[in-house]
């Protein structure tokens, strides 16, 4: 039992030592570091020597401390431009301008679902997905990865159940996740969402081992900070997290309050609406930190607002491999446009209510 929760016993004092290291001034950094550096090793050494569950505790938290304080800023190691990601990226997005939308706004707003790139999005729209509790969705992140994870599972059905194909699939599966961010820059939300998928499928596959969410959650936090600490202090990262934690405390016991019995597709809405309200209550006070706002209508910005990017993004998704091999019929696009309007126009109704 007790080798259940060595993940969970390594991962908070470690993240807890990473956080604590943020209130250490800039200047002292490289002095905490030279500190910390030898404190650690002495700490293991005991460990080792003699054991004990409150040494290693310290020993992790000040690794966690060390690991910031001796981090370099600029750029994460896995979060390097240029080479074959960076290439397909720009090809991706000079497919999605090759789309001959009539509308000016269904372009970027696909660039920024299916590529995270905001920049050609009208400055109202951002605005309007904001306000409405929605500007996740515009944000590459969890949601986005288990969309092609499920495309991907869905593609590969054929193969079968046995455990060949299955260790294809999730092979398969990670390599397209894991290219798929670095095409996307490897944002700390999507880097997340990333682990996860590679834990996963790792627990999937192991002999003897089932899927633990706390585990998995434990192990992407923890493998997530050693690789690059300073994403602690990222927004992006503790709303990933956050709403992750979420779902795996909150979300299935508010779930339960409506019973499967009363009705599929109210509980479908009611689920929806659990889903969020959980996310919501865990990111609020993160939320109120950076942005200073909370959006009272994000119930109904989510519950309109998530079944339409998802829809738009399978949609875009169908016209971008179609424009690629040059026979994306117009009906496709037009469709696709429907989408991207009534996504952009039930946002701005939204908003209008505050």
């Amino acid at each position: 039992m007790a080798a259940r929760y060595d993940i969970r016993l390594a991962c908070v004092p470690f993240t807890a030592g990473t956080a604590l290291a943020c209130m250490i001034p800039d200047k002292a950094t490289a002095t905490a570091a030279m500190i910390l550096g030898p404190c650690t090793v002495m700490l293991a050494l005991w460990f080792l020597r003699r054991g004990g569950r409150s040494v290693i505790i310290a020993a992790l938290a000040t690794a966690g401390m060390f690991c910031l304080c001796s981090s370099r800023t600029g750029v994460a190691p896995y979060r390097q431009p240029g080479g074959l990601s960076e290439r397909a990226m720009d090809s991706l997005c000079s497919v999605i301008d090759s789309l001959e939308f009539t509308s000016g706004e269904t372009g970027p707003m696909i660039k920024a679902l299916v590529t995270g790139r905001q920049e050609e999005l009208p400055e109202h729209v951002s605005e309007a997905f904001r306000q409405a509790g929605t500007a996740h969705i515009l944000a590459l992140s969890g949601m986005h990865l288990c969309l092609l994870y499920g495309l991907l599972s869905a593609l590969m059905a054929w193969t079968g159940g046995n455990k060949a194909a299955l260790m294809a699939r999730s092979v398969v599966s990670v390599a397209a996740c894991g290219f798929y961010c670095a095409m996307a820059g490897n944002g700390p939300s999507l880097f997340r969402a990333f682990l996860f998928v590679l834990f996963n499928e790792i627990a999937r596959n192991l002999p003897g081992r089932g899927r633990n969410g706390p585990n998995i959650f434990c192990a992407a936090l923890t493998v997530q900070l050693a690789i690059d600490p300073s994403d602690i202090r990222s927004a992006g990262f503790q709303l990933s997290y956050l709403s992750v934690l979420a779902i795996m405390t909150l979300y299935p016991k508010l779930d339960s309050l409506y019973p499967a019995e009363a009705g599929r597709i109210r509980k479908r809405i009611w689920s929806a609406a659990a889903l969020s309200i959980s996310c919501q209550l865990y990111t609020a006070p993160a939320v109120m930190l950076y942005f200073g706002t909370f959006p009272r209508y994000f119930l109904i910005g989510n519950l309109v607002g998530v079944p339409l990017s998802t829809a738009l993004i399978f949609a875009s998704v169908v016209c971008i491999a179609l424009e690629a091999a040059g026979i994306c019929p117009e009906f496709a696009l037009r469709a696709t446009q429907a989408l991207g309007q009534a996504l952009i126009l039930s946002m701005e109704t939204i908003r209008g209510l505050t």
